[in-house]
């Protein structure tokens, strides 16, 4: 007896070594720290505004050189639904790789970095289940700044309220900007000096940043800024958050401030921050000057009127300019970052040109429009249209068309067009409000004419053809 139980031990154990490679993967040990809070979105504008708004970014320092991972962050989708990524890290120098297992051997993609977070977002569409982000820096020498965060929009559109904000204290300094009209409204206050925003000394290490510095506008529009340094050994660096992680771009400074030195961006209402990087330390330490300007354009472009056509199916949308230049609608939320993007408004053709200030619609949803300034100050605004009929109609019935009669009658939906076809010959009425429509003809009807018609909503959409043949 004795021995069968140890043979039958033996064997457990050889079992359970066989076993043991097949069973090597590790046991999840994320930490509860470590896994990112999900903040539902509608698009990726909503996601991008929720990093602009101090939403919750995640930051790791990866001091290992040239080539290192960070820590593993796990990601819970309650449902199916697409996952927004952003990763951002100085110089590019990070990607963030997303796995659909802890082993992280199911890679689903990677999220490259090219130092602007406008940039470096990816969206992956995923069932519901766990997810692990693992970032991973590929150049430099210094310890390097990796910071992620995530957003989510579920499939079945149910949305909640999911915002978890940044708890970064603000230490930066409140400076002025100056509002001008254009670019040469902004050289005169820079000789004026209004437009000098701040004067900074940095550090002589050339990792290390200015004292940070803050502004707010109240409106969307056009910053100017440009950085002023006799050695020229900085970069200005703008960023939308508080986290100093959310960057818009990086300004070289010089030493003779003109049209090329002068750098223009779109922002968004909102507070925004700067900073200078010296990246020369060989030449002596002295203050740079930064100056900052605004074209606000939030009320260049109002949508003054939304109504609907009679028959519900399409709506003109009536605008309002404070300035000419042509309006272009395109369907769907441009992001702000590409409002001077020519792909995005597809200035290759004028289709999405409308004349006058009224564009008309024949579908639900968000919209875009653009005033375009000579002067390149673009103008855009967002708006939605909603409560449109979207189906096909009903095919018309024809209730009356007898021989020797001069009148084809019949009903359909309320206000659509019915276009009736006799003998080669089309003709077009309209349905009144209960449906009801009537053409008269020149000549009458003969036995066995056979008519045929179709309905048409104003959204140009067309109901199947009904076929009738006169007695």
């Amino acid at each position: 007896m004795m021995k069968g139980i140890k043979k039958l031990c033996a064997l457990a154990l050889t079992f359970s070594l066989v076993l043991s490679p097949f069973a090597g993967y590790e046991k999840e040990e994320v930490r509860a720290d470590d896994t990112l809070p999900l903040k539902y979105v509608t698009s990726e504008q909503n996601f991008r505004d929720y990093i602009d708004a101090n939403g919750y970014v995640k930051k790791e320092v990866i001091k290992e050189k040239w080539n290192a991972y960070g820590s593993v962050y796990k990601v819970v989708l309650p449902e199916a639904g697409r996952l927004y990524v952003s990763c951002m890290a100085e110089f590019g120098y990070a990607e963030m790789e997303v796995f659909s297992n802890y082993s992280l051997t199911a890679k689903v993609g990677d999220v490259k970095n090219h130092e602007l977070i406008t940039e470096d977002m990816e969206h992956f569409d995923l069932p519901k289940g766990n997810y692990y982000l693992r970032p991973h820096r590929w150049n430099g020498y210094d310890p390097l700044n990796v910071y992620t965060c995530v957003g989510f929009k579920p499939k079945s559109g149910k949305m909640k309220d999911t915002a978890v904000y940044s708890k970064t204290k603000d230490v930066a300094t409140a400076v002025n900007v100056k509002t001008v009209s254009s670019e040469s409204g902004f050289m005169k206050a820079i000789m004026d000096d209004s437009a000098t925003a701040s004067q900074d000394v940095y550090p002589a290490d050339e990792s290390k940043y200015s004292a940070p510095h803050k502004f707010k506008v109240d409106t969307d529009g056009w910053l100017y800024i440009a950085a002023s340094d006799p050695n020229g050994c900085v970069d200005l660096q703008l960023y939308s958050n508080v986290d100093m992680s959310a960057a818009f771009d990086c300004f070289g400074d010089s030493e003779i401030i003109n049209s090329e030195s002068i750098h223009k961006v779109y922002i968004k209402k909102g507070t925004y921050y700067y900073r200078g990087k010296r990246w020369n330390y060989y030449k002596d330490v002295v203050p740079f000057t930064t100056f900052i300007g605004f074209v606000p354009t939030g009320n260049n472009i109002k949508v003054s009127s939304i109504k609907k056509s009679a028959d519900g199916c399409s709506a003109k949308i009536t605008f309002t300019t404070a300035k000419k230049g042509n309006l272009r609608v395109q369907k769907g939320a441009i992001q702000s970052r590409n409002i001077a993007n020519d792909k995005s408004w597809h200035t290759d053709t004028r289709a999405n040109v409308i004349p006058g200030r009224t564009a008309t619609v024949t579908a639900n949803g968000t919209y875009s429009v653009r005033l375009e300034d000579p002067n390149g100050l673009y103008s855009m605004k967002s708006f939605k249209v909603s409560g449109l009929k979207t189906s096909a109609p009903s095919a018309p019935k024809i209730t009356s068309a007898k021989r020797n009669a001069q009148t084809v009658s019949g009903t359909c939906q309320a206000y659509m067009k019915v276009t009736v076809k006799i003998s080669n010959k089309s003709y077009t009425v309209s349905a009144n409000s209960k449906g009801k429509w009537t053409l008269k003809l020149s000549s009458k009807l003969k036995k066995n004419t056979v008519i045929k018609a179709v309905a048409k909503n104003s959204a140009k959409k067309s109901s199947k053809t009904t076929t009738y043949k006169v007695k």
